[in-house]
């Protein structure tokens, strides 16, 4: 289950949503839960500028509230390399949905590779938080363009774990 904290009319509300299917949810509102279909991706209206307009829900982080700087004594690590992206199929390797990453942690398997043709809903990857292992599903039906992670590799949220392109 994922919680996000969403504003509207400058109300605040807590979201709960609960993966059912890999296009069904349970979601719950003020107490109130309501199941969610999803019927298809749609591009949406573009600024003024050109640039598409996206909604955006960030996870509430518990861990936000109890964060403390290290202590002085306490030495500062590097962060660790990332590991090189693999090459995408063709020049257009930008172009395409991206799948991130919902939460921190290691990926334990890709299932996938560039070229592969999945269904939406498909297995991607398996990311490895808090002790328990996170499917990673595609979005959308089509042709993964690039895969940015590799087995072992500490991703943060929101990062980059695999691109496809609508279609086959």
């Amino acid at each position: 289950m994922r919680r996000y904290s969403i504003e509207v009319d400058g109300r605040d509300f807590s979201v709960d949503v609960e993966d059912v299917a890999a296009d069904s949810f349970q979601v719950t509102v003020e107490g109130k839960t309501v199941s969610v279909t999803l019927s298809g991706v749609h591009e949406l209206v573009g600024d003024a500028d050109g640039a598409t307009a996206a909604p955006m829900l960030e996870p509430v982080r518990a861990s936000a509230a109890v964060a403390r700087p290290a202590p002085a004594s306490a030495p500062a690590k590097a962060a660790p390399a990332k590991a090189p992206r693999r090459a995408a199929a063709s020049a257009g390797g930008a172009a395409g949905q991206a799948l991130e990453a919902p939460m921190p942690g290691v990926i334990q398997k890709v299932l996938v590779s560039v070229g592969t043709q999945v269904q939406r809903g498909q297995d991607i990857a398996v990311l490895e938080a808090m002790k328990m292992q996170n499917m990673i599903r595609a979005p959308l039906a089509g042709t993964v363009t690039e895969v940015a992670v590799e087995v072992g590799q500490k991703v943060g949220h929101g990062e980059l774990i695999a691109r496809i392109s609508a279609g086959g």
